[in-house]
C-alpha cells in the first residue's frame, strides 16, 4: 500500500521535533580530540563536556582530565543527563573507537550541579578502594568542595535525583588543604532529595566527606569512607546529616573517621535512619567521639548487623542520641576491642542480640537484652559477653582484613 505523502511529512517532522526536544541519545567526549567536536563519534568527539549538556543524553567519557564541570542545564521533566565512563565493551558507538580511550580515569577537579536528574557513573571499580572509572580530586587548593549540590534560585532548593556511582573522591592525603566531599547544605528546605551514592571511594579529606542539610531519601551503599581529619577550628564528622529524613547507610566501610562522630545529625529534626550491615574500623589514626550522635531531635533509628572494630580501646564506640522518639532498634551488632559503648536512648527490648568481645568498659551496656549474656573479664581489664569470639581476625583487624563488598 502506498503511504500518503502527508503521512511521510508528519513522521519526518515528528522525528525532528523529538530529536530537538531530547537531543541525541549519546555523545562521545575525549580530551584532546581534534575532529569536528560535535560528539557524534569518537573521531569527532567533544574535546570537553559541553557547557549545556542535552537532557536525555548519555555522554561517554574517555580517560583524561576534565577540570571543573558545572551542570546548569535546566530541568525537562524527569529527563536525565548521564556522564558515564566509556569502556571497551560499552562506549556508545564503535565509530572511531580505540581501546586506549578506556585507559585511565576520567578525572575532575570539581563538579557542581544546580539542576535535577544527573547521573555521574564511573561504570566500574577494581575493588573497594581502587580502580573507579571517574575520579574527583583536589590536593592543591584550600577550602574546596568536590561535589557541590548548589542551591538553585529558580528551584528554590538544592538539586534532587542525583546519582554518584563508581566515583573516587579524594582530597589532600597530608591534610594541608581543607576539602569537603559532597556538600548539599545551602539555604532553604527540601535540599538534596533522592541522592544515591553507590560503589564510591571517599577518602583523605581534611573536612566532612558527606555534608547535608534538610535532605530526604539519602542512600550511601557499597562504598568506603576513609581517613578524614578534624581540628578545633575545622571540625568534621564522617557524615553530617542535619534535618535529614530517610538516611540509609548500607554495606559500607568507615575507616579512621575523626571528629564528633562517624555519623551525626546536628541541629534540627532527623528521622528514619537505617544504618545496616556496615564495618566501622577505628585503627587509631582517627578517634571519633561516637559512632552515631545528634543534636536537635531524632526519631526512628535502626542500627543493625554492623561490626565495630577498635584498636587500643581508644575513644567511644557507641551512641549519643538526645530528644529521641519513635522506635530505636540496635540488634545483631558486634563490638570488638572497643572502648566504652554507650547506648543512650537505645533500650531493651529493641536493644538485643548484640555481641561484645574485649571491650574496655561494659557498664553502659546494662541492662542486657533477653538474648545477651552477662559480661565476664577475659584479662587485662577487658570484657566480653561470650566465651569466644564468633570470628577470627589474623592479624589484628586492619585495612587488609576489612570486609569487602
Amino acid at each position: 500500500m502506498k503511504i500518503p505523502q502527508i503521512f511521510n511529512f508528519v513522521v519526518v517532522a515528528t522525528i525532528l521535533l523529538v530529536g530537538r526536544s531530547f537531543g541525541q541519545q549519546l555523545a562521545c567526549v575525549r580530551p584532546g580530540a581534534t575532529g569536528a567536536n560535535n560528539g557524534t563519534n569518537w573521531t569527532d568527539a567533544f574535546s570537553q563536556i559541553p557547557e549545556n549538556p542535552v537532557r536525555g543524553t548519555t555522554y561517554y567519557l574517555a580517560g583524561g582530565n576534565y577540570g571543573v564541570f558545572a551542570g546548569i542545564t535546566a530541568n525537562a521533566g524527569t529527563a536525565t543527563i548521564t556522564l558515564k565512563k566509556a569502556t571497551d565493551s560499552v562506549h556508545g558507538t564503535n565509530i572511531g573507537w580505540q581501546p586506549q580511550y578506556e585507559t585511565g580515569q576520567a578525572v575532575f577537579s570539581g563538579i557542581t550541579l544546580s539542576s535535577d536528574y544527573w547521573v555521574i557513573d564511573g561504570a566500574y571499580r577494581t575493588d573497594l578502594r581502587s580502580g573507579h572509572g571517574i575520579a574527583i580530586k583536589n590536593s592543591t587548593l584550600d577550602n574546596v568542595t568536590l561535589v557541590y549540590l548548589s542551591y538553585s534560585y529558580s528551584l528554590l532548593r538544592s538539586p534532587t535525583n542525583i546519582s554518584l556511582l563508581f566515583v573516587e573522591m579524594a582530597g589532600d592525603a597530608a591534610f594541608l588543604k581543607r576539602t569537603t566531599g559532597i556538600y548539599g547544605a545551602d539555604q532553604g528546605a527540601g535540599n538534596c532529595s533522592n541522592l544515591t551514592i553507590q560503589y564510591c571511594n571517599i577518602h583523605d579529606l581534611f573536612g566532612v566527606p558527606l555534608f547535608l542539610i534538610a535532605g530526604n531519601n539519602i542512600t550511601l551503599q557499597n562504598s568506603i569512607v576513609a581517613r578524614n581529619h578534624s581540628t578545633a577550628d575545622w571540625h568534621t564528622e564522617g557524615i553530617q546529616a542535619r534535618e535529614t529524613t530517610g538516611l540509609n547507610v548500607i554495606n559500607c566501610t568507615f575507616e579512621d573517621i575523626d571528629g564528633t562522630a562517624i555519623i551525626r545529625s546536628g541541629s534540627g529534626a532527623s528521622s528514619l535512619w537505617d544504618i545496616e550491615s556496615n564495618v566501622f574500623l577505628m585503627n587509631g589514626n582517627g578517634v571519633p567521639a561516637h559512632v552515631l550522635s545528634n543534636d536537635g531531635s531524632i526519631a526512628n533509628v535502626t542500627f543493625s548487623r554492623n561490626i565495630i572494630v577498635g584498636q587500643n580501646n581508644n575513644g567511644s564506640a557507641g551512641f549519643s542520641l538526645v530528644n529521641t522518639s519513635g522506635t530505636l532498634t540496635c540488634q545483631h551488632n558486634i563490638w570488638y576491642q572497643c572502648s566504652w559503648v554507650p547506648f543512650s536512648a537505645f533500650a531493651v527490648p529493641n536493644r538485643d542480640y548484640n555481641w561484645f568481645s574485649q571491650v574496655k568498659t561494659p557498664y553502659a551496656s546494662a541492662p542486657f537484652g533477653a538474648h545477651e549474656t552477662a559480661f565476664h573479664d577475659v584479662g587485662s581489664g577487658l570484657y566480653s559477653n561470650e566465651v569466644s569470639c564468633p570470628f577470627t581476625f589474623t592479624p589484628t583487624p586492619s585495612v587488609s582484613t576489612a570486609i569487602q563488598f
